[in-house]
């Protein structure tokens, strides 16, 4: 069971870390769709890290959620990177931090979540 939760939490951080970033690169620079495309992404981000820590929570896997992490904002970053026309290392680094705030708060929460269940 460990190794089905640890395959489904891994496509669901890709997939979802991949679909935020591809919309948040969308923006394209427009200062009236940029705070639409931050909300998105904050709420995506978030609802991913619960999505992948209550299920790793739930099979007691610590070390996963970390892994599971990386993988999302991992696949974060490629999609704004591959997806923006706009190429500035500040902006990603931005764009990185930003991201990094409700993807782990969120998923230690889910996790505790998942091990209150489990």
């Amino acid at each position: 069971m460990r190794a089905t939760v640890r395959a489904s939490t891994a496509v669901v951080a890709v997939i979802f870390g991949f679909l935020s970033g591809s919309y948040i690169s969308h923006a394209d620079g427009s200062t009236a769709d940029a705070l639409t495309a931050v909300l998105v992404m904050a709420v995506v981000l978030s609802g991913t890290g619960m999505a992948i820590g209550v299920p790793l929570g739930v099979v007691n896997d610590g070390p996963w959620l970390k892994r599971s992490l990386a993988l999302m904002l991992a696949s974060y970053c490629v999609s704004v990177f591959l997806s923006s026309p706009f190429h500035s290392l500040t902006v990603d680094l931005l764009l990185l931090i930003v991201s990094f705030a409700p993807a782990c708060i969120f998923a230690p929460m889910g996790f505790a979540r998942g091990q209150d269940i489990g």
